[in-house]
């Protein structure tokens, strides 16, 4: 599942990843922004809405695999 993101703006995080239609199966990539927060600052997994190329379907999708390790002490 290729994913990747991109912080070079500060202050907002792109992070891209394939998804999954529910209605038709296809796979494309689904695309997360983040406004006013640096990466490290990202505490739940981003949603987005996504629409489907092939059937137009939108829907919700999260990020997967999102895990937060906050600092011990």
């Amino acid at each position: 599942m290729p994913r990747n993101f991109d912080s070079a703006d500060r202050g907002r995080v792109v992070f891209v990843e394939n998804v999954d239609c529910p209605s038709c199966g296809l796979t494309f990539e689904g695309v997360f922004v983040t406004e006013d927060a640096e990466v490290e600052d990202v505490v739940e997994a981003p949603e987005a809405q996504q629409a489907c190329p092939g059937c137009n379907t939108v829907f919700e999708s999260e990020l997967t695999g999102w895990h937060m390790h906050q600092e011990s002490g």
